[in-house]
């Protein structure tokens, strides 16, 4: 009996769904071995590799080298792509194995085995003793997903995954549409920290103590105020706001020049205010207007440097050239700004303003157009928005195939729209990856990717020390960006760590404010909501709004807020405020909770059928809301109709593997299974000041006198105010953030 113990590159596939194939169709699901077989082993043994024996419908194989290994790998998934009769997950990993009698044995094909059994459709996934192998071959590009403990292995394994254009399972990554992920981690996801989304290194090593400074403190400050269209061109707009935008980050990067965010100047968009009003409104000593005008390849632009006080004009300047000198005129302007103001700059600030991010003006201004789009899908979430911003962005890669920033926003605008609708969830996460991968290959130190990347494993995958990592690698490059802070405050909320979560926005108000201030302010408020302090989360809504009134995200957390605290007349302000900005958003939901609790179950009921009747894509993720419309139904005498729809929610529940413990409480408290109701609520743990609205929620009118639901509300209203004695000790020791801190 010959044996023989090598290091080998172990590689082990099976074709997805195949059990299920196999009761459907067993005929079919014979015949797809046989494909498998004749599509793999000839590519297996062109690679030089070993086939060494076959498990139902998965493929044991082995090779000597690494490169071989992955080489087969990615040429089999390729195959299989084109072919789009079956798709396979493959796992490889470089181990110790004992060869025996043409089989195989050893830790080295567990591993594989593991990592094969939990790829993605369509997908590769590597151990580190891969990755080690391949990592300087500049024509592969293999990204970190997480850690892994694996059954009867002992130490933890870092897992990465294989992420070629050619295998991004049946599209192109232009295309990006799969069907992959785990549907029931992103619904939980949704379901836990939709107002969230819808709405070591690091410089923060814990609680941080301490008042903002007030911006009058501060040796010079500008603002750069909304760039007007000259003419009659709406359509210009995108560009004078693209323009504003290069200007405003430009003179971020300027040390001791503080700029007021983009998001400030919103309001000052068309308005009669003098120059020397609004400066005193924002406390700055600078103001920068300007206008432009696009022509074809023409560009004129006009800007003037302002001093409020005197209403002087320190600087001004026209530029008539053409479109394609854009980048070297917007670096002028910032570089004059500079010397206007007797701001030296570092050699590394000057190279950072006059860095050109596009060869190609047609690739900015395509890239300029498709943020437009995206600013305004995160005020408004219309789905047309978030689709133009995506094919905006395509447009600019296939303008210039070197655009680092646009393969990041191409990436993050993907995954807002996979957290927006059915037709988002069906993108795939590996064609996010693969972009926000190519964009690192592009520009290695772009701090944007490693925010993306934290993103991703936060919200996609929920794995938050990896997280953590990335946010951190995206600080150390950029630690004066506002936004990374407040991305990773929100890794800690989501999380359920508020006061972690406080603390870090704490920090990120001490930062100058930047386009995402608002979010900012509204995250704080809802770290405040779910541990009960509903008062300083007003203050922090209102706030936001003040900077963006007609923003649905921060209108629909105020509805929440005023919901859960029993200001139901408000509510319905709020809620009807939100419609008619626009009427087919999930403020119809709103408003039928809101008839509800003032007893008009007819308009309820009117409500959510309006909400239900919109196009599916917009209503998918909201199933688990039928179990109110059932409720409603039932108050008018419409039994059987409540019941059909009690029973869509519960159906949508289980298709979806949705396991919220408070919605499955409502379901059974419908159906008069009162002990079941019970049973979830235990299970329960409250978010979104949830334990503030358990007892005044109607679908709970029938457990409200029970003792065991009156002992369960005594223990979620006793275990937050546990929760608030600390939040308060470090609010009373300047330790995390209040209003007065930055008025």
């Amino acid at each position: 009996m010959s044996q023989s113990r090598q290091l080998a590159a172990i590689m082990f596939s099976d074709i997805v769904g195949y059990a299920f194939m196999m009761g459907k169709d067993e005929k079919k699901a014979f015949e797809l071995l046989e494909k498998n077989r004749t599509l793999q082993k000839p590519i297996v043994e062109e690679c030089y590799g070993r086939w060494i024996k076959e498990l139902g419908d998965g493929v044991l194989t082995s090779f000597n080298s690494v490169s071989d290994a992955v080489t087969a790998a990615i040429r089999i998934q390729s195959e299989c792509r084109k072919a789009k009769e079956f798709q396979l997950r493959i796992g490889i990993h470089l181990g110790e194995v004992v060869f025996e009698n043409n089989d195989v044995f050893g830790n080295g094909v567990n591993i594989a085995a593991r990592l094969q059994s939990i790829a993605p459709p369509g997908g590769i996934y590597i151990s580190e003793s891969v990755e080690r192998n391949i990592k300087n071959q500049k024509d592969l590009h293999v990204i970190y997903v997480r850690k892994g403990k694996f059954k009867n292995i002992q130490e933890p394994e870092r897992i990465y995954q294989i992420v070629q254009e050619e295998i991004l399972p049946h599209s192109s990554p232009i295309d990006g549409r799969q069907h992959t992920g785990s549907y029931k981690s992103r619904i939980m996801t949704i379901s836990v920290i939709a107002l969230l989304m819808s709405l070591g290194y690091l410089l923060y090593q814990g609680p941080m103590s301490g008042f903002i400074h007030g911006w009058s403190d501060i040796s010079k400050s500008i603002a750069v105020l909304p760039f007007k269209v000259i003419g009659s061109d709406e359509e210009g707009k995108y560009f004078a706001e693209g323009v504003a935008d290069v200007l405003i980050n430009h003179l971020h990067g300027i040390e001791n020049l503080n700029v007021r965010s983009r998001t400030s100047m919103e309001k000052y968009d068309g308005s009669s205010k003098t120059i020397p009003e609004i400066a005193q409104e924002l406390d700055v000593q600078y103001v920068l207007e300007g206008s432009v005008q696009k022509y074809k390849d023409d560009v004129r632009i006009i800007v003037q440097l302002i001093n409020p006080r005197s209403d002087d004009h320190l600087w001004s300047k026209e530029y008539n050239e053409k479109y394609e000198d854009i980048f070297r005129i917007q670096s002028e302007i910032a570089l004059n700004i500079a010397s206007e103001l007797n701001i030296k700059l570092a050699g590394a600030q000057k190279r950072r303003i006059e860095r050109i991010p596009t060869t190609s003006t047609e690739a900015w201004d395509l890239y300029l157009r498709g943020k437009e789009h995206h600013r305004a899908w995160w005020k408004f979430r219309e789905l047309t928005d978030i689709n133009f911003a995506i094919g905006f962005y395509k447009q600019a890669i296939q303008k210039d195939a070197s655009f680092a920033l646009a393969y990041t926003w191409l990436a993050n605008a993907i995954r807002d729209k996979r957290d927006t609708d059915a037709e988002g969830r069906t993108m795939s996460a590996d064609s996010l990856l693969y972009f926000i991968q190519k964009s690192i290959q592009i520009n290695p130190v772009l701090p944007d990717n490693f925010a993306a990347l934290a993103k991703y494993h936060a919200y996609e995958l929920q794995d938050y020390s990896v997280a953590l990592e990335y946010i951190d690698k995206a600080i150390r490059l950029d630690s004066a960006n506002q936004t990374f802070l407040t991305i990773r405050g929100r890794i800690y909320t989501v999380q359920g760590k508020h006061p972690d979560g406080l603390s870090v926005y704490m920090h990120a108000l001490q930062k100058e404010p930047s386009e995402s201030y608002p979010v900012l302010l509204i995250s704080i408020a809802q770290s405040y909501i779910c541990v009960g302090e509903f008062d300083l989360a007003m203050s922090f809504i209102q706030k936001a709004l003040e900077l963006s009134p007609d923003d649905l995200r921060f209108l629909h957390l105020l509805a929440h807020l005023q919901l859960i605290t029993g200001q139901y007349e408000e509510f319905m302000n709020t809620t009807n405020k939100s419609l008619s900005i626009r009427k087919d958003n999930i403020g119809l939901i709103d408003r039928g909770r809101a008839y509800l609790l003032l007893g008009n179950y007819h308009n309820a009921e009117i409500s959510y059928a309006d909400f239900y009747a919109l196009p599916k894509e917009k209503t998918t993720q909201y199933g688990y809301e039928k179990s109110t419309y059932a409720f409603v139904l039932r108050k008018l005498g419409k039994q059987q109709e409540a019941m059909q729809m009690i029973n869509e929610t519960k159906q949508w529940i289980e298709e979806n593997n949705f396991n919220s413990a408070y919605e499955l409480a409502k379901v059974y408290t419908f159906l008069g299974q009162p002990d079941a109701a019970l049973r979830h609520l235990h299970a329960w743990k409250p978010d979104m000041g949830i334990h503030a609205w358990i007892d005044k929620d109607p679908l709970f009118e029938s457990l409200r006198d029970l003792p065991e639901f009156k002992t369960l509300v005594r223990e979620f209203q006793a275990e937050i105010e546990g929760i608030q004695q600390g939040i308060r000790a470090k609010i009373q020791a300047g330790e995390l953030p209040t209003l007065a801190m930055i008025e």
